[in-house]
């Protein structure tokens, strides 16, 4: 990836969709402001209250963007009730408003200003985040030649963690928290 398709990928990630416009609002609040950050752009306004699905969602993507090690089993489980089978691409698309956020951070404190961050967001529904941000971004920032190697790993690890933690850690019990979830989801 050349430096001029960065601001492209960073753009093409601020455009992905959780799968719920609403959700997605919720995710990116929530992020922006457990990270006193600005946050990415939404594409509707919450103009009502949290509903218990939403409540859940936030407490999470809170706790992604604060701590992404202090999500616990009982909160995957909650998720994963929450949403069910977007619970993945949700988890997902609070990296994004997690990680985004903190580039255009580290970029302003260069003065390098906000890349991807110009003009008008042209929201994408229907490309898959997973695919978009494991498969095309994360290795794409692991090539740069542009950055040093110190910076490019720091990048890498700072994608592998996450996205590890926090969604790896969810697939990876999804199968023994499922019966949990299904347990808990029924019983209310």
């Amino acid at each position: 990836m050349a430096d001029e398709a960065l601001p492209s990928r960073l753009a093409r990630l601020v455009a992905l969709s959780s799968g719920d416009t609403r959700l997605d609002t919720l995710i990116r609040l929530t992020c922006g402001r457990a990270l006193s950050l600005a946050p990415l752009s939404s594409e509707v306004d919450l103009v009502d209250g949290k509903s218990d699905r939403e409540a859940v969602v936030a407490a999470f993507a809170e706790q992604f963007a604060i701590d992404v090690t202090g999500i616990g089993a009982n909160q995957r489980a909650q998720l994963l009730c929450a949403l069910g089978k977007n619970a993945f691409r949700a988890v997902v698309a609070i990296f994004i408003a997690d990680y985004v956020p903190r580039v255009w951070a580290g970029f302003g404190a260069l003065n390098m200003g906000k890349p991807g961050n110009g003009g008008p967001v042209e929201w994408d529904h229907d490309t898959d985040p997973i695919g978009a941000l494991l498969n095309d971004f994360v290795p794409a920032v692991a090539r740069l030649q542009a950055l040093d190697p110190l910076t490019t790993e720091v990048v890498r690890l700072r994608g592998a963690t996450s996205t590890t933690a926090g969604c790896a850690s969810l697939v990876a019990t999804s199968r023994r928290w499922t019966q949990v979830a299904r347990s808990r989801c029924t019983a209310t």
